[in-house]
């Protein structure tokens, strides 16, 4: 999954697991470091890579190709997923959602200055509108990949990564007939870490937003669907 990978930091401390050449290579495409496209674009909203940044990713592909198996994690891969889909035309994609209120937060918590508003006494205001609609747009995104190419794909909770690893791993080795090995989650997985404390005011405004709850509610379905164990 990448031999320069994003370091960890104090929000993740077992580390980011992201490869950094095609972390910077998204980062570029949406305007540099973390831009404004990547809390506002809609999920409507077709984003694709430039030529000279498809040239490198090309170059990327090539300098893996005598691996037997390789891959990367990014979340931006999302906003370019049919470039992606066509860059790598035998690529599987594993999607993970996690529920809304713990995304929402961990954006509060990690303070990125698109999500914030400071007035002129010097508070600042968290826009969780912003933030909740980013989870929505991503999410969507997903569920539209998901129904077009449901062959290449597959649908996983974080809340449920523990008890369905093995059970995901045994159907990808059959499925995809790809030869993966059996870890110990514990190693990587900390279920303190996904579970942090979520101010109660917005929990509740993030599930009640009409555009969240729709969305959490396809996912969910399609998570029933499209499992292949």
């Amino acid at each position: 999954m990448g031999q320069v990978l994003e370091a960890a930091s104090s929000f993740n401390p077992k580390g980011h697991f992201e490869d950094r050449d095609f972390m910077e290579l998204h980062r570029e495409a949406l305007g540099g470091g973390d831009g404004e496209l990547l809390y506002t674009a809609t999920a409507e909203q077709e984003l694709t890579l430039t030529e000279p940044l498809q040239q490198r990713a090309r170059e990327y592909v090539q300098q893996r190709a005598d691996l037997p198996l390789w891959g990367f994690k990014d979340p931006r891969t999302t906003l370019f997923l049919n470039d992606w889909r066509q860059l790598l035309p035998e690529a599987r994609f594993v999607f993970v959602y996690r529920s809304p209120e713990f995304v929402v937060n961990s954006l509060r918590r990690r303070r990125d200055p698109p999500l914030f508003v400071r007035a002129a006494n010097g508070n600042e205001t968290f826009l969780w509108r912003r933030a909740a609609d980013m989870w929505v747009s991503y999410n969507q995104r997903v569920l539209r990949f998901l129904a077009e190419h449901p062959q290449r794909c597959v649908l996983l909770c974080a809340d449920s990564l523990a008890t369905d690893f093995e059970p995901f791993l045994d159907a990808v080795r059959q499925s995809w007939q790809l030869p993966l090995h059996a870890i110990d989650t514990s190693d990587v997985f900390d279920p303190k870490l996904m579970r942090s404390h979520v101010p109660p005011v917005l929990r509740w405004k993030t599930r009640w937003r009409a555009s969240v709850r729709q969305t959490l509610r396809q996912l969910e379905e399609a998570y029933r669907k499209y499992r292949c164990w």
